[in-house]
C-alpha cells in the first residue's frame, strides 16, 4: 500500500480502507462493509489517504459485484484524490480499476491502451496481489483478442507475485484464469491441474462471485 505519511498511516480510516483492500477476494461481505466504514470515517475527520483508499476498495468490489459504470464513478474518484496527494501505487491500482471498466464492457483495445502503460510504473511500485490485480488486468486483454500466450504469460507472472503467502485470495482467480488460457491453447490435462488448484482456493475463502 502506499506511504501517505506518519499521522495519515495510523488514521482509522485508511486501516479500515487497508482492511477491505486485503478482504476483496478473501471475504467479499466483509470487504465491502469494511470499505464503507472507511470512508465514513475518513469524511467524517478530512482524512484524504483514506478516502482514496476507501473508494478505491469500493470500486474494485463494485467491479467484481455490480456495473463497470458504477465502478468507475468510485475509480475516478478514488484516482482524483490519489493524484491530489502524489500517490503512484494507488494513482495505478485505480487507472488499472479503470482499465478493467472498459474490459468489462468489451472494449478490449481502449482497455488494453489504458492499462499497458501502467506495466512499467506498476512493477516498479507495486508488490504482491497489487501486481496481481495489475498483470491480470493486461492478461485478461490479450485473452479477450484470443492471443493466449501472451495472456498466459502475463497471469503466470501475476501468480508469481500473489501466492497462497501473499496473494490475499486472488491466486485463486488467476489459478481459474489460467486454466482458462491452457485451455484455449489446447492443453487440457494442465488446465484441470490448476482449475482444481483454484477450486480447492476458492473454497477456503468467503467470495460467492469466485466460487
Amino acid at each position: 500500500m502506499s506511504r501517505p505519511g506518519a499521522t495519515s498511516a495510523t488514521s482509522k480510516g485508511l486501516r479500515l480502507a487497508r482492511k477491505a483492500w486485503q478482504l476483496l477476494h478473501q471475504d467479499s461481505a466483509r470487504a465491502i462493509e469494511s470499505a464503507r466504514e472507511a470512508l465514513r470515517e475518513a469524511q467524517a475527520h478530512d482524512d484524504l489517504p483514506g478516502r482514496a483508499w476507501a473508494q478505491l476498495a469500493i470500486g474494485y468490489h463494485v467491479l467484481y459485484f455490480g456495473t463497470p459504470a458504477d465502478a468507475a464513478v468510485a475509480l475516478k474518484g478514488a484516482q482524483a484524490l490519489f493524484e491530489q496527494l502524489d500517490d503512484r501505487p494507488g494513482t495505478i491500482l485505480a487507472g488499472t480499476g479503470l482499465a478493467r471498466c472498459l474490459w468489462r464492457e468489451g472494449k478490449f483495445a481502449e482497455s488494453l491502451e489504458l492499462v499497458l502503460p501502467l506495466r512499467e510504473p506498476g512493477l516498479q511500485v507495486l508488490q504482491h496481489e497489487q501486481r496481481g490485480v495489475l498483470l491480470n488486468t493486461i492478461a485478461g486483454c490479450y485473452s479477450a483478442q484470443g492471443r493466449s500466450e501472451q495472456a498466459f504469460a502475463y497471469m503466470y507472472q501475476a501468480l508469481r507475485d500473489s501466492g497462497p503467502t501473499h496473494g490475499r485470495g486472488f491466486d485463486a482467480v488467476l489459478y481459474c484464469n489460467l486454466a482458462h488460457e491452457l485451455q484455449q491453447i489446447g492443453d487440457y490435462h494442465e488446465a484441470l491441474r490448476y482449475l482444481d488448484q483454484g477450486i480447492t482456493r476458492c473454497n477456503e475463502l468467503s467470495n460467492p462471485r469466485l466460487l
